[in-house]
């Protein structure tokens, strides 16, 4: 017979199981109507209530460790999309002295509607509905996509303010952003 410490102990490994799994969700690229993501979220729920029980302590919700790790695995994902869109533009154009662009932010904002209509597909599972993943993908992708389009126009401050040097390249991204802010503009920050 198991011994309960030892049961405790194998309910918390499958619950870190679970909880990886999750916060990989998107490089899974599971089915969104999927009844699996159901399911592995049921199960999650019953190990954090079992492991509760024997504990007799209570530990973090399940929609709290979900939106945790989904929070985590955005900004881990979105840093690696584009340290890969850098990599590429360097291999692409080893005389390129300039790493970071608009190109690259625009390749951004396009991975950040990617990501936003991924989630809204699987928010709309009745699991999901109530987590309030959507406003956490959001803010988590706009956040780092305007922390790079503030990096971008800093680096070329000098060229917003001269006419003669106008970069048509920043226009043109400042009118993607324009739109993308337009599109979701229930979601964006105003301050």
């Amino acid at each position: 017979m198991i011994k309960l410490l030892e049961f405790i102990s194998i309910l918390e490994t499958i619950h870190t199981t679970i909880v990886n799994i999750l916060r990989d969700l998107q490089m899974f690229n599971p089915d969104p109507t999927s009844k699996r993501l159901s399911a592995l979220l049921e199960l999650m729920e019953e190990l954090s209530s079992l492991n509760e029980f024997l504990n007799r302590t209570s530990s973090i919700s399940v929609n709290d460790s979900i939106r945790i790790h989904i929070k985590i695995g955005l900004e881990n994902l979105y840093q690696k999309t584009k340290n890969q869109i850098l990599s590429q533009t360097i291999s692409e154009d080893p005389l390129n002295n300039k790493k970071f662009d608009s190109n690259t932010v625009y390749s951004m904002l396009v991975f950040c509607r990617d990501q936003i209509t991924y989630y809204k597909n699987i928010v709309s599972q009745k699991t999901f509905k109530n987590m309030n993943i959507l406003n956490l993908v959001f803010d988590v992708v706009y956040e780092n996509l305007m922390n790079d389009v503030k990096s971008l126009f800093e680096e070329h401050f000098d060229e917003l303010y001269d006419q003669s040097k106008l970069n048509l390249n920043l226009l043109a991204l400042a009118y993607r952003l324009n739109q993308f802010d337009t599109e979701f503009i229930e979601h964006v920050p105003m301050e």
